[in-house]
């Protein structure tokens, strides 16, 4: 099946839209190689192995070394000062516990949304064998922001992909957009940060993959950013005594991301049932299954 590394690169830019997003969307990139699996634009039926570099990396190679680092080179290192007040509402204090860390820094690194990129590049590829197999295309859209919701019964298609990512909200509706802008203004103005809910349509899933035969429809909550500017209350689990939580760069709002993530999520579920209903050991195999599957319901 088609799959190139500016499609993967397209979806993973897609994972940086939004209005309310930090400034570090501005000048990280990501660069994807494809390390297998892949010749000439077309997989080879091997498994697909695909590297997402981050030009920011070169700023953390030694405090995030896989090897040991001289500990007179890590001390002269701002970066990798110890981060001893967890954020509330963040993997930090629970992964310290679990893991029996005495501080966050290997915790925030690995609960990091960095870790979306490899499910949105990888979602990609699902996203091809779905189309070319089953037909099968995926569109998401915000439908709430903070205390903002989306008309009810609006449904954007595949076809709305390109007006929904030049919305700053992927928004389908103009004035829930405005109104959703608002509200990451005030948000930014008053040190805060908002959740939301997206909404991710499968067109085209065929009659019977599942229970159902209609439009796909899965909605997902996202809490606020646990990552507040104005700096929550927490405790030094150093000393005991109460302090304000460490400030990593954050984003007001990366609801519209979410969306992006959440169709690579439902692209990978689908490409599994696709491939366990009809098999095949080839894109033209498969889709003769698909097609011979849905003929004898219509006869049906």
């Amino acid at each position: 099946m088609p799959i190139t590394t500016d499609m993967v690169a397209d979806h993973l830019a897609r994972r940086r839209l939004g209005y309310g997003r930090g400034a570090r969307m501005k000048f990280e990139r990501d660069e994807v190689t494809f390390l297998g699996g892949v010749r000439h634009g077309l997989t080879l039926g091997s498994p697909v192995a695909i590297m997402v570099g981050n030009t920011e990396w070169p700023k953390w190679e030694q405090v995030m070394a896989a090897d040991p680092v001289d500990p007179e080179v890590l001390a002269g290192l701002a970066r990798n000062a110890p981060l001893t007040r967890p954020r509330p509402g963040h993997a930090d204090l629970a992964g310290m516990q679990k893991y029996g860390f005495d501080e966050a820094r290997p915790i925030l690194e690995r609960a990091s949304a960095r870790e979306t990129a490899a499910r949105v590049a990888l979602g990609a590829v699902a996203r091809s064998y779905l189309k070319e197999t089953a037909g099968v295309e995926i569109v998401s859209h915000v439908v709430e922001l903070c205390s903002v919701k989306a008309p009810q019964g609006v449904y954007p298609t595949p076809g709305d992909v390109e007006k929904l990512d030049a919305d700053p909200l992927r928004c389908l509706d103009a004035d829930t957009s405005k109104a959703m802008v608002a509200e990451v203004d005030q948000a930014h103005k008053d040190g805060d940060t908002l959740g939301g809910v997206v909404e991710v349509l499968a067109y085209g899933v065929p009659v019977g993959l599942g229970s159902t035969g209609e439009l796909l429809r899965v909605r997902a909550a996202m809490k606020p950013i646990a990552t507040v500017p104005r700096a929550l209350r927490t405790v030094d689990v150093t000393t005991g005594e109460p302090a304000q939580a460490h400030h990593q760069r954050s984003d007001v709002s990366a609801v519209p991301a979410a969306g992006i993530v959440a169709e690579a999520m439902v692209a990978l579920v689908l490409a599994d049932a696709v491939a366990e209903k009809f098999g095949g050991d080839s894109v033209t195999e498969t889709r003769r299954n698909v097609t011979s599957y849905l003929d004898h319901l219509a006869i049906r």
